[in-house]
C-alpha cells in the first residue's frame, strides 16, 4: 500500500499535474502498489483522501485571500500530512512524495514516514529544481538548500525526470512524463487549406517559450506572398508578458488565447490544429534535457510537434517531431513550414504515432520507479 503526497488541484483536470497524479495512482494500482491515501488542494484547503476517494482529513489555508494563500498552501498540505502520518494504519508500506521544496515541514513529513517504517520515494519532477529567473522565489530556494541534507537523510530512492543517474548522492531512477493512453482520444483532424495551426496547452512558464513562437510569426508575416497563414492557439493560462508582446507586435489576428479547457472541449480544439508546440526555451531553467507531458499527449493524439532541447527519449528514431536549438530569439517559421509539408505526405502518421505512444504509458514509467522494491 502507498501513501502518495501530491500537491495537485484535485478537481481541476485542466492542469497537467492533476491528470498526471491520477494517472500515476491508477498505474501504481495496476502494478500491485495500490494507493491507500493521497493528498491535494481543493478550493481553500488541503485535503487527504483514501483509496476509495473518501475524505479523511483536511486543513484550511490560513487566509481566504487567493494571492496570499499561494504562499502558504504548501504549509497547510505538509502540516496535514505530517499529522495524519502519526496515526496512519500499518498497511501502508511505501511513501511516494512529489518534491515541493524542502523546509522544516517537509522534514517532519519525511521523518514521520521513515519512523513508520515506510520505504520513502521522492519524485523530483523537474530538474534542476531552482528556476533562477523567478527572483521572488529566492527566499524559498535558500530555505530549501538549508533543509536539503536533513530531508534527504529520510529518503530511500529518488525518482527523477532527468537523465542524471545520481542526484544528491541518492539512488536515482530515471523516468519520463507519461500518458494515460486510454483517456486520450486520437485527433479527428479538420482540414483548413493554406493554414498551419499550432497548438500549445499549458499553464505558461518562461521555459515554454511562447515569445519565440510569437516573434517568429511576426517576422514571417512581414513578408508578402507567404505560402501559408500560420496561427498559434494557446490553451491554458498565458503570462502577462506574453499578452503584452502579442499587442506590441500586432499579431492579434494570428494568435488566439482560448483559456483553460479540458475534456471534449479541448479535444475539439486539438482537432482544428496541425502541429503541437513543446517547450522551446528550456535553457531558461539552466538545463538542456526536456520531458513534457504535452509532447507525449501530441504523440498519443497523432499530432506532429516541434520542441527545443535534448529529449529523454530517442528522438533520432522518432520522425514526427522537429527539434530546434533552445536559445533566445524567434523560431524559424520556414523550418516549421517545411516540417508541416513533410508530415502531410505521411497518410498513416497518426496511427504510427499512437503505436509509438504505448512506450510512454504511466504503467511503463511506474514500473521503472518501483523496480526491485
Amino acid at each position: 500500500m502507498v501513501f502518495f503526497f501530491a500537491n495537485m488541484w484535485l478537481d481541476d483536470y485542466s492542469r497537467g499535474i492533476t491528470k498526471k497524479v491520477y494517472a500515476q495512482i491508477r498505474a501504481m494500482g495496476e502494478l500491485g502498489y495500490p494507493v491507500s491515501y493521497y493528498t491535494g488542494y481543493k478550493k481553500d484547503r488541503a485535503v487527504l483522501y483514501d483509496g476509495s476517494d473518501r475524505k479523511i482529513a483536511e486543513k484550511k489555508f490560513p487566509t481566504k485571500n487567493p494571492w496570499i494563500h499561494r504562499m502558504f498552501r504548501n504549509y497547510s498540505l505538509k502540516t496535514m500530512a505530517a499529522d495524519f502520518l502519526k496515526t496512519v494504519p500499518d498497511d501502508v508500506k511505501i511513501a511516494y512524495l512529489r518534491y515541493v521544496y524542502f523546509d522544516p515541514k517537509t522534514i517532519k513529513v519525511l521523518k514521520q514516514a521513515k519512523d513508520n517504517g515506510y520505504y520513502v520515494m521522492l519524485e523530483i519532477h523537474s530538474y534542476p529544481v531552482y528556476f533562477f529567473r523567478d527572483y521572488k522565489l529566492w527566499p524559498v530556494f535558500a530555505i530549501d538548500y538549508l533543509c536539503r541534507k536533513k530531508a534527504l537523510s529520510y529518503v530511500d530512492r529518488i525518482v527523477a525526470l532527468t537523465d542524471q543517474k545520481d542526484l544528491f548522492g541518492k539512488e536515482t531512477v530515471n523516468i519520463e512524463n507519461g500518458i494515460d493512453l486510454a483517456s486520450i482520444r486520437p485527433q479527428r483532424k479538420m482540414a483548413c487549406p493554406k493554414t498551419i495551426r499550432i497548438i500549445s496547452v499549458s499553464y505558461e512558464w518562461a521555459v515554454h517559450g511562447y515569445d519565440r513562437l510569437i516573434r517568429g510569426i511576426a517576422e514571417y508575416n512581414r513578408h508578402d506572398n507567404n505560402k501559408y497563414r500560420i496561427e498559434a492557439i494557446f490553451v491554458g493560462t498565458v503570462l502577462p508578458s506574453t499578452k503584452k508582446l502579442i499587442k506590441r507586435l500586432k499579431v492579434h489576428e494570428y494568435v488566439t488565447i482560448r483559456g483553460t479547457k479540458y475534456g471534449e472541449e479541448l479535444d475539439e480544439i486539438y482537432d482544428q490544429c496541425d502541429l503541437g508546440m513543446g517547450c522551446v526555451a528550456i535553457h531558461r531553467r539552466r538545463t538542456k534535457t526536456v520531458s513534457t507531458i504535452k509532447t507525449k499527449e501530441y504523440i498519443a493524439k497523432g499530432i506532429p510537434f516541434f520542441y527545443a532541447g535534448t529529449p529523454l527519449f530517442d528522438e533520432k528514431s522518432f520522425p514526427y517531431s522537429l527539434q530546434f536549438e533552445s536559445k533566445e530569439g524567434a523560431l524559424d517559421m520556414a523550418k516549421i513550414v517545411e516540417f508541416y509539408e513533410e508530415m502531410e505526405k505521411i497518410p498513416d502518421k497518426a496511427d504510427r504515432m499512437r503505436e509509438w505512444a504505448k512506450r510512454y504509458t504511466w504503467e511503463k514509467q511506474m514500473e521503472k520507479a518501483f523496480h526491485d522494491i
